[in-house]
């Protein structure tokens, strides 16, 4: 939970996350939390709170500074709000139903959301008002069920068929097992196609926010989708979005779904079905023994001891989640006994090798994908995994050049990030990627930021390419590069390009997002010429230290959004092509110098008028030698003077 709350800090201010947050135990969290809101006015807001002791987590960790920072605690468990009495004070508000109106408006929203422009046909009035009563002012009822009717053809025989099978109203006290039979018949309803899929999610943990490419992978490596096309699994994920099945918890900035949540109520019932249907075993440190056979697993919390007893020789996937201990004995007995393994997603656990012979697990090959919070080391075999589709975090400085060779063998793989790169791995690892014709997404980083890396391709890259990220020391910017016209997400840092990188990227047509940081430019000037990014929304220039000027000529990235420039020491004039930034809706300087500051301010700055058309204009700016402690100012006319605040970058 305290990793979260950082995340949520860092993600809320648009800053780079602490390095090591990962990896650290729970004092360190405590003691980071601290530091970061110790000169900060915050909101934190926890939503479906069930767990009693749940302030003793945090209550040492959201200290009171004395800024007017507030805690919000949304939950349906009153016991909670006894133990925060124990030790702070709180104020409890007791939320009522809707009323009918309200009630009424959401239901029509759902129910009518395809049909009737969101109204509800005269013929279906009473029926529907029937069946919204029954709900009795519950958001989440009335959001299901009108939902589920949505998909329904919109005649009375429809509706009465629905009202006749709820049969009951909830009771005064709005007991859960009512209203889990309303919430089950959403389920009921799923088609059988989706049934499968929707279990599935039980296996992920509470309130976790699931990646959705990685949850159509698993789908389909399952057989729930029978035809072996993301884009009919696509479409079951968003059939049951449609449905209020699961709510959408991420989208990118072209407006697709990347990660998704299971509401608690309806996690409920899915891990209810999950025993009916013995689907597979959820084990945590509340539920330590293995129990029969299963083909799905679900591990969260465990130690090492705990997970001795595996015997895994019937299970078809693996999932684990907040496990510190993962010695590569265990991970070599679990391939050895898990014949019949088809997804096995380490993302939660401290992984150091893959295990040597994974290449012998047939089942695996097909459409998996190897996922891993950190890095990990490849060993011989690797390449028998013919069909996988990611990779990440790999270290490629163990092993030597025959065994980066092997990895050409993945051809199906969609998502590849490497570590420790040199030159040397540098050259033999691009002529592996040129023979994956479906790459998607390439990470790649340096052993150190002092070592060049080689990134030249003999032939071409990967033509499929849409995300690449590079964090390294580069003689030049890739020739390679440019030519990568499905490119929509390009992050540089660590390259000290001294020639402006602009010159090759502009007629990146189809780039999305550009990320040039870290020293990634050493040059003083960067130009964005006429005609230069046509689709680029995002735009971050972060930690240049020699730039000291910023040219955006009019016609110049026509449809920006957000533009992030910063910490730049030399920065000291107002880039004045933001003035063309027509459709510019943040604006962020993070560590620019005083002056430049100054010239910005809505009641006397010379500058302001640059940059009065945007929305939201966040700045900072140096006030001690330290060298992350900034004043922090949203640029409002009627609200900018005396809202600061001291923030870390």
């Amino acid at each position: 939970m305290l990793r979260s709350v950082i995340k949520q800090f860092c993600k809320a201010i648009m800053e780079s996350l602490v390095v090591g947050i990962e990896t650290m135990d729970e004092a360190s969290l405590i003691n980071e939390l601290r530091e970061y809101i110790q000169q900060k006015r915050y909101v934190v807001i926890f939503d479906d709170v069930w767990k009693i002791d749940f302030w003793e987590d945090i209550k040492h960790a959201l200290l009171n500074n004395n800024k007017g920072g507030r805690i919000m605690i949304r939950m349906r468990n009153m016991d909670v709000t006894i133990f925060c009495k124990k030790s702070s004070p709180i104020c409890v508000y007791k939320l009522q139903p809707l009323s009918q109106d309200m009630a009424w408006e959401l239901f029509c929203k759902r129910a009518f959301q395809f049909d009737f422009e969101g109204h509800c046909p005269q013929e279906l009035q009473n029926l529907s008002i029937d069946i919204v009563e029954k709900c009795k002012g519950l958001p989440l009822a009335i959001i299901a069920i009108g939902s589920l009717l949505s998909t329904k053809d919109k005649t009375i025989f429809e509706w009465k068929k629905l009202l006749s099978n709820l049969g009951f109203e909830l009771g005064r006290d709005r007991n859960l097992e009512a209203f889990n039979k309303i919430l089950s018949f959403s389920y009921e309803d799923l088609p059988h196609s989706l049934k499968s899929c929707f279990v599935y999610l039980g296996m992920y943990l509470e309130d976790y926010s699931i990646n959705c490419v990685r949850l159509i992978r698993q789908w389909i490596t399952e057989s729930f989708v029978k035809e072996t096309l993301e884009e009919v699994a696509q479409e079951y994920l968003i059939e049951l979005i449609h449905r209020s099945m699961i709510q959408v918890s991420q989208i990118d900035f072209v407006g697709r779904v990347r990660q998704c949540q299971l509401h608690d109520l309806l996690r409920e019932i899915v891990l209810q079905k999950i025993k009916d249907l013995r689907f597979c075993h959820v084990f945590s440190k509340q539920q330590s023994i293995f129990e029969g056979q299963t083909r799905h697993m679900s591990v969260d919390r465990v130690s090492y001891n705990n997970l001795k007893g595996f015997k895994g020789s019937s299970i078809h996937s693996l999932l684990m989640f907040n496990i510190y201990e993962f010695p590569t004995s265990f991970s070599s007995t679990l391939v050895v006994d898990s014949k019949l393994l088809k997804v096995m997603d380490f993302e939660g656990a401290p992984l150091d090798y893959i295990p040597k012979d994974i290449g012998s697990l047939f089942h695996l090959r097909k459409d998996y994908s190897l996922t891993v919070v950190r890095g990990v080391k490849i060993q011989k075999g690797v390449g028998c995994l013919k069909d996988l589709q990611k990779l990440n975090h790999v270290e490629v400085n163990h092993g030597g050049i025959d065994l980066i060779k092997e990895l050409e063998n993945l051809k199906q793989l969609r998502k590849l990030g490497v570590t420790n790169l040199t030159r040397e791995t540098g050259w033999a690892l691009c002529a592996s990627i040129e023979k994956m014709n479906h790459l998607e997404s390439l990470d790649l980083t340096s052993i150190s930021e002092d070592e060049i890396i080689d990134l030249q391709f003999s032939s071409s890259p990967p033509q499929c390419l849409q995300r690449l990220y590079i964090k390294g020391h580069l003689d030049k910017l890739s020739d390679w590069i440019p030519k990568i016209q499905h490119l929509t997400t390009l992050r540089i840092r660590f390259s000290r390009l001294s020639d402006d990188p602009l010159k090759v990227l502009q007629d990146l047509h189809n780039l999305l997002e550009l990320e040039i940081s870290n020293h990634a430019y050493s040059g003083e000037q960067l130009h964005f010429k006429i005609g230069g990014f046509p689709k680029l929304k995002f735009l971050r220039l972060r930690h240049l230290d020699n730039l000291n000027s910023l040219v955006i000529d009019e016609g110049a990235l026509p449809i920006l959004v957000t533009l992030w420039v910063g910490p730049c020491p030399k920065l000291k004039e107002v880039p004045f092509g933001i003035k063309h930034l027509r459709d510019l809706k943040a604006l962020l300087f993070r560590g620019i110098p005083k002056e430049l500051e100054e010239s910005l301010d809505p009641g006397h700055g010379p500058h302001y008028w640059i940059i009065e058309h945007v929305p939201i204009v966040n700045i900072s700016c140096k006030v001690d030698i330290g060298n992350y402690d900034y004043d922090s100012r949203i640029l409002d006319p009627i609200i900018w003077r005396g809202q600061s605040t001291t923030m870390t970058t």
